[in-house]
């Protein structure tokens, strides 16, 4: 994936680009689901808040290594708020459109809490948004083809896993099997246009990975030490828990330390559980390194330890 190239044609926010509140818990099943199908941390970058066009400043090894840093970024010319989510689209190497959702998280620096950076990443969903339009048609076409009240929408997590052929197969047998058995919309609260389910869809999900993001941080590498890390920039939610400060790890037991040293002195991204603050509570924390000059440094985030796990596992 180089989203440096795919961004380049066409950086403003399409149509569907979700307007995102508070961060809080989104309790859809159905944006869960989604949220699993994504490869999280996977493409990003750091802008600096306080240059004029948000210059790129730090990126993960996709989006460096293909020159994506600087004045030029296509992510410049558009400032980004925690609480917006744009989507924006373009075009691959192959001339093909791409989508991505762009969550937007405000970092403070750890010492005087003054906003510093934003972190930018990058989710593919341009499979996600072909099977929710895909599926507006249909309900629009054939309405008889929603499933219990739930707008339609339960079908596109299996839908994601299909490539663009299948699931125009799948749509007109689908279409075919349900002409004249249409059956009457349920007036319900749950029953609302397609187009309104999108945008609710769009909107959860949104809320659930603004939620799955909020303790984030910024590992990087001491001045006097290259070899020990410090936390130089956090998120919102974790400067004002403050537990970063003194106690963050100092409940994780030994082994899981060392191991965590050995991870810090590769460049590949990791996760392991930690024992995270005073109480020692239970994290899974992801770390995934972020580039600049001819160094790198962590963009690390933690999630409560009975969350779906955000990467996808390798197959044996």
């Amino acid at each position: 994936m180089s989203p440096s190239a795919s961004l380049s044609g066409n950086p403003d926010p399409v149509p569907h680009s979700p307007g995102c509140s508070a961060i809080s818990r989104c309790v859809s099943p159905r944006a869960e689901e989604l949220v699993q199908l994504l490869d999280h941390f996977s493409s990003f970058c750091v802008l600096d808040a306080k240059s004029p066009s948000n210059a790129v400043i730090a990126a993960s090894k996709d989006i460096y290594s293909a020159g994506g840093r600087g004045e030029q970024f296509p992510l410049n010319i558009k400032v980004l708020e925690e609480e917006s989510c744009p989507v924006v689209s373009g075009f691959d190497d192959h001339g093909n459109n791409v989508s991505y959702l762009i969550i937007a998280t405000k970092l403070y620096t750890a010492k005087s809490g003054k906003f510093q950076l934003f972190l930018a990443t990058l989710l593919d969903i341009t499979d996600f948004l072909h099977a929710v339009t895909l599926e507006d048609l249909e309900l629009r076409r054939y309405p008889g083809t929603l499933d219990n009240g739930r707008g339609g929408l339960s079908s596109i997590p299996s839908r994601l896993n299909l490539d663009a052929a299948d699931i125009t197969d799948t749509s007109l047998k689908a279409m075919d099997e349900n002409k004249g058995t249409e059956v009457r919309l349920s007036q319900s609260p749950t029953s609302m246009s397609p187009s309104q389910t999108i945008e609710q869809l769009l909107s959860e999900f949104s809320a659930e990975l603004l939620y799955l993001y909020k303790d984030t941080f910024i590992l990087a590498r001491s001045p006097q030490d290259n070899t020990l890390y410090k936390i130089s920039h956090v998120s919102r939610s974790l400067y004002a828990e403050g537990e970063y400060i003194h106690s963050h790890l100092k409940h994780t037991p030994t082994d899981k330390m060392q191991l965590l040293s050995e991870h810090l002195g590769k460049d590949c991204r990791f996760d392991l559980v930690v024992n995270w603050g005073d109480s020692g509570v239970e994290k899974r924390l992801y770390c995934a390194p972020i580039y600049y000059s001819s160094s790198w440094d962590w963009v690390c985030t933690m999630t409560d330890i009975d969350v779906p796990y955000l990467w996808h596992r390798k197959k044996s």
